[in-house]
């Protein structure tokens, strides 16, 4: 029985590698078809293979709560939740869960990935999860017989995630962030479904009194006095997140990677770059400045010798892609984009109060400078 266990398990972790593999052409896709189905199959089977139930202590004792996740599904959550899994993008999921006041809760360990100092204050604000085992592999594939042995209240996932996972009989929360809007959404529904609606319903007004000072002020600002910003990898040559079109907009810059993508992803070229000549540059590690400064490729880019190119803030992630910290990076941008409309803002002030706020954390003012790496973009 143990050897059929462990195959079982085996094919369990290959087969979600597979499915969240990207696949290049549509008929890749449709040859995953029976793999999902297969996939299914075992998911099911796996309770019974096992000889246990997959739920959690908690959900014994027939205390239940109804909650919704981001893409519509209804979830009975055993109550209280007092073990959180967070599966997929961990970082981002984690941000969610340590804004709502539950990080403690937490009992998956971060990816081999975010394992660096670059992640620190993931282990900062839940400490628990630098010791506990990690449920992901270089790869990303999910370690499902690890999963099943922490007996998790409430799964939170990634849609595809939680997709191959709806047979595991456990409570999974398919979190989706697409656009600037679905973050305060994907906060209250989570709220609901580990019982803290009332810190919920305070970050989310928070966001949206942030976003409401920001687009007052932005709205005044004629299109040809924003400037044209890129958000990018220069090592790379690529920028992440649909998403960073958005913030940039709303913050009053025109950003250059706006329109029609054919995926999150953009990749670009150094011919590219040189047409489009950006007035600011954002790169998301100190070391992108300096091969900004360095690099013959790039000097005569506009930002590079006006020297706006900026290093973007990094707390619980990193400030420009899906993450809690949104608000604190529309005002971050808002002030690099519009310094006279927005100079009243103090940001290692504003950082400082949030972190209070919704983390439960004193900040120091040397914290928050790092966080704001304003030493590395005054330099």
């Amino acid at each position: 029985m143990e050897i059929l266990i462990m195959n079982q398990l085996n094919y369990l972790d290959y087969s979600v590698g597979r499915l969240l593999e990207p696949c290049p052409t549509w008929r890749q896709r449709e040859c995953l078809g029976p793999m999902f189905a297969l996939l299914l199959v075992t998911l099911t089977c796996l309770p019974l293979l096992q000889g246990q139930a997959s739920g959690s202590s908690n959900s014994l004792n027939g205390s239940w709560k109804e909650a919704v996740d981001t893409e519509g599904h209804l979830l009975h959550v055993p109550q209280p939740v007092e073990r959180i899994v967070t599966l997929g993008p961990v970082p981002v999921l984690n941000s969610l869960i340590f804004v709502l006041g539950v990080g403690r809760k937490i009992v998956s360990g971060l990816p081999p990935w975010a394992r660096s100092p670059l992640w620190r204050w993931q282990g900062i604000l839940a400490p628990q999860i630098l010791n506990a085992p990690p449920l992901q592999s270089v790869e990303n594939r999910p370690n499902l017989e690890t999963l099943l042995a922490l007996h998790p209240d409430l799964v939170v996932a990634s849609p595809e995630i939680a997709k191959a996972l709806e047979a595991c009989k456990l409570p999974v929360f398919s979190l989706k962030l697409r656009s600037r809007e679905d973050l305060p959404k994907a906060v209250r529904l989570l709220g609901v479904a580990v019982g803290a609606e009332e810190q919920a319903s305070s970050y989310v007004s928070y966001w949206e009194r942030i976003d409401r000072i920001v687009s007052r002020v932005v709205a005044e600002i004629p299109r040809e006095q924003r400037p044209r910003v890129l958000y990018c990898s220069l090592r790379s040559l690529s920028t992440p997140h649909r998403i960073v079109d958005r913030w940039i907009e709303d913050a009053g810059g025109q950003s250059l990677t706006a329109g029609d993508r054919p995926s999150e992803e953009y990749r670009f070229s150094i011919e590219q770059l040189l047409v489009w000549n950006p007035d600011i540059l954002i790169v998301e590690e100190p070391e992108e400045i300096e091969l900004a400064r360095k690099d013959a490729r790039f000097a005569s880019l506009s930002a590079v010798r006006r020297r706006r190119v900026l290093c973007m803030p990094m707390g619980v992630h990193r400030w420009g892609r899906r993450t809690v910290e949104e608000p604190l990076a529309l005002l971050w941008a808002a002030q690099q984009f519009h310094p006279d409309q927005f100079h009243e803002y103090d940001l290692r002030s504003e950082t400082r109060e949030f972190y209070r706020r919704f983390f439960g954390y004193p900040l120091s003012e040397a914290e928050a400078d790092t966080i704001l790496r304003k030493k590395i973009s005054e330099k």
